[in-house]
């Protein structure tokens, strides 16, 4: 089988190394590296065996077809401190999430009973408009959403959550034609600012990724607009933001509606419920307390549970008979790091599902 030049070059970058210093590691010069990457020389059986050594993976992977996904025009508008380097390792990790969601995929069938249905904002109106449809669309009961998860994979929405080894993004989305879409939300992050960013990746999806989208438009506040629409829809959160507004309220309101503090404050701010004047009080008596940079711990509710990814390595486990040596041999990588990426756990982590 030829050599996929291209996973060469998401293999070194999953790994943080330049083609500099994995040219070194290998003993060969940039330029011969360059070119291999490039698919303009072809790499020799001792030179694949090297790679899939220094980068920790087998050399099957580097034979695989998949053509990887350039990182989504929304992950652009998001990276301003991230660095290369980690822009590079997230590009890889979520390009091998969606080919090993792609291969567990094939043997199973995820049910769906919503549709998922992609909207252009410059056509319908505006994305709070579209969040309303969505919730109307998907029969969503009035006020707060209990497990927003469970709702997206109702409508085939892989969501990975996982540490992306930053604090600098929550996560991002990625939805490659004939595949489903795929959430990566930061573990690192808070329940309630992990439930935001699946309603602002859900905005993506639906406004975003099938359309072509000018670089005069803010993506990010569309999709700001439509998650705050989606998580406390005007009409169910006004009355019970109306009246005198304290911390205080803003900590009881935080558990029930699964959002955070500062959530709740903007949005009383931008449906008119609070003045400017007051509205920048309580930020300054959040500050004081150190509610800006952690919300009260004891406020803290516990983060969801995505079940989809469980279930595609569980049917290959307990349906199939594949052992996790043989889940790894399919998927082309290392069955101690399948396991710490989507579990969390670098022993038995695909055990977790027996």
């Amino acid at each position: 089988m030829p050599v996929n030049a291209k996973m060469i070059t998401l293999a070194r970058e999953a790994r943080e190394l330049s083609q500099a210093a994995l040219a070194k590691m290998l003993g060969i010069s940039q330029a011969v590296l360059s070119r291999v990457e490039h698919a303009l020389k072809a790499p020799d059986d001792v030179l694949l065996s090297k790679l899939a050594e220094h980068l920790r993976f087998p050399v099957s992977l580097f034979l695989q077809a998949d053509e990887p996904m350039p990182l989504p025009l929304t992950f652009y508008r998001k990276k301003s401190r991230l660095s290369k380097t980690a822009q590079d390792r997230i590009h890889a990790q979520m390009n091998f999430a969606v080919m090993h969601v792609d291969r567990l995929e094939r043997a199973t069938e995820i049910e769906v009973d919503l549709p998922l249905a992609t909207v252009d904002p410059e056509e319908f109106g505006t994305p709070a408009a579209i969040a309303r449809s969505v919730r109307a669309f998907w029969q969503i009961p009035r006020g707060p959403i209990a497990d927003l998860t469970a709702l997206l994979e109702r409508a085939g929405i892989i969501v990975w959550v996982t540490d992306v080894g930053t604090d600098n993004i929550s996560g991002f989305s990625a939805w490659k034609l004939n595949e489903r879409p795929l959430v990566m939300v930061n573990s690192r992050d808070p329940a309630d600012r992990q439930r935001h960013t699946l309603a602002h990746e859900l905005a993506h999806i639906i406004m975003h990724h099938r359309f072509l989208v000018s670089e005069n438009v803010d993506v990010e506040k569309q999709a700001n607009e439509f998650a705050s629409e989606f998580l406390m829809p005007a009409s169910d959160i006004t009355p019970v933001l109306a009246g005198h507004l304290t911390l205080a309220k803003l900590a009881s309101l935080k558990p029930v509606w699964r959002v955070s503090m500062a959530s709740l404050l903007i949005r009383a701010g931008a449906l008119g419920l609070v003045t400017k004047r007051y509205q920048a009080y309580l930020w300054t008596q959040m500050g004081r307390n150190g509610y800006r940079m952690r919300e009260p711990a004891e406020l803290d509710f516990p983060a969801e549970s995505p079940q989809l990814i469980r279930e595609l390595f569980a049917y290959h486990i307990q349906e199939l008979g594949y052992s996790r040596e043989e889940i790894a041999s399919a998927l082309h990588f290392d069955a101690d790091e399948l396991a710490s990426m989507y579990f969390g756990d670098t022993g038995a982590g695909l055990h977790l599902m027996q």
